[in-house]
């Protein structure tokens, strides 16, 4: 009598929960990279967002020579100045006077110009 392993064609119970273990640690590794990543790039497409928003102002204001301290309205930027109004998330900026910065209409602190 020959004693042989049996013919298994599966993976044991012991290769899948380690198999599963090691993805759990890559994915705890991984996935706050990932978080921090996309948080940088909101940052970062909201200060592109402001000074777009900024360099618009400056551009209607001198066009038009106005003062520093004037506003415009929408329908003097959109769609000559620029195609669509940009928004932060889903809230769209508000326009700032000629002169002035724009800010983030989320109020984060770390969207500054």
């Amino acid at each position: 009598m020959s004693v042989g392993r049996l013919n298994s064609k599966g993976f044991s119970l012991v290769e899948i929960v380690t198999v599963a273990g090691v993805i759990g640690v890559l994915a705890m590794l991984a996935i706050p990279n990932f978080i921090k990543t996309a948080d940088l790039a909101r940052k970062n497409i909201c200060i592109a967002n402001m000074r777009q928003i900024r360099g618009v102002v400056e551009l209607w204001a001198a066009d038009n020579q106005m003062a520093t301290d004037d506003t415009p309205l929408m329908c003097d930027l959109v769609p000559e100045y620029i195609k669509r109004w940009p928004k932060c998330g889903s809230v769209p900026y508000e326009i700032p006077a000629a002169g002035e910065d724009p800010s983030c209409p989320q109020e984060n602190p770390t969207h500054v110009l």
